[in-house]
């Protein structure tokens, strides 16, 4: 039987980046609180539109974020992210996490695979929705019919 479904928490871990990288869209930002009394610390966490799980931001990622987008997160939902696994030091280990940078930058740290491997980063090309402009009526517009044409 497999476990793995057991061993995540409330927020994104790297466990749970489908691929090594990928580019998601920001659908919501709000602080949650960590720990209890005055211990308590202040997170910035951010929800996807690709996945149910808030990503729970470090200083590293919540500065490119603000670098790229600004300091006031209410101008964040809309934009996208390249969300990928890296490395880091924790503890004096060498430990998987989940990085963030600009979806048109090369990322400033290795991309990893789920067991630590390098991985080749190939830039991800998303091309924009076109649509026709204003005074253009859309191709399967017509003066008599107001809806595209069936299949």
């Amino acid at each position: 039987m497999d476990i793995s479904g057991h061993l995540g928490g409330s927020f994104l871990a790297n466990t749970d980046l489908p691929n090594p990288y990928q580019v998601w869209t920001i659908s919501k930002v709000e602080e949650e609180w960590f720990g209890q009394g005055q211990s308590a610390v202040g997170k910035i966490c951010v929800t996807f539109a690709e996945h149910q799980k808030p990503l729970a931001f470090n200083k590293t990622n919540l500065k490119r974020v603000a670098s790229l987008y600004s300091t006031n997160s209410s101008d964040w939902i809309g934009k996208t992210l390249l969300v990928y696994l890296s490395t880091t030091t924790f503890g004096g280990e060498t430990t998987l996490c989940v990085r963030v940078c600009g979806p048109q930058q090369a990322p400033p740290d290795p991309i990893c695979d789920k067991e630590g491997n390098t991985v080749v980063f190939q830039p991800i090309v998303t091309s924009p929705v076109l649509q026709p402009p204003a005074s253009m009526p859309a191709p399967w517009e017509s003066q008599d019919a107001q809806s595209p044409p069936s299949a």
